[in-house]
Order: structure tokens, then sequence, then C-alpha cells
């Protein structure tokens, strides 16, 4: 079966009163819940982690690398994902000169 779309759905309930913690306060709950369609019609349903509003446009992002692709070719798709945005999750952003020779940058 092969991956036909993926849709993101951000769902938001005010709260009757809201609560904190050691980061911030909240007035609202939210997530993002992710829809992925096959080709044969079937669909599956998951929960993208982080804030709703912020996790959709990433889920966005991945879906032009996953449409047409193998449904349940979960572990190279986790690979090919968490490779994609890795350079810049773990170091920042780097020139291209110092990806070239990371000797040059002091990595």
């Amino acid at each position: 079966m092969k991956i036909r779309d993926i849709k993101t759905y951000v769902l938001e309930a005010r709260l009757d009163e809201p609560f904190a913690y050691s980061q911030a306060w909240y007035e609202t709950r939210g997530a993002c819940l992710v829809e992925i369609v096959g080709d044969d019609g079937n669909s599956g349903w998951g929960e993208a982690f982080g804030p709703a509003r912020l996790t959709a446009p990433i889920v966005e992002y991945y879906k032009s690398l996953l449409v047409g692709e193998d449904a349940l070719a979960i572990e190279r798709h986790w690979q090919t994902l968490y490779n994609r945005l890795r350079i810049m999750a773990r170091r920042g952003w780097r020139s291209r000169r110092c990806r070239r020779s990371t000797s040059r940058c002091g990595i």
C-alpha cells in the first residue's frame, strides 16, 4: 500500500481554569492529529508531539517526502525524516563551506 495523502487537524479548546508549570501558563489545550491515507482508501491516525500549531507545518513539510512511498516501511521513513532535519537541529545552520569540510569549522 502506498501513501496517497497526509492530513493534519489542529484541535484547540479553551480551558475553564488556566494552569501552569515551570515553563508557562496555559489557557488552552491543543493537539495535532495526523491522518495518513493509503491508495486503497484505508487510513491510520496518530498525534504529532509538541505544540499543535507548530507541529502541523512540520508535518506538511514532511508530506512531500512520504506521498507515494510504501506505508509499511516505517523504520525507513523514520530514518529519512529524522536525517532530513538533523544537521540543523543539532548545531544550528552551518555555511556551505563548513558542510564540505567539518575540520574548518572545528566540528
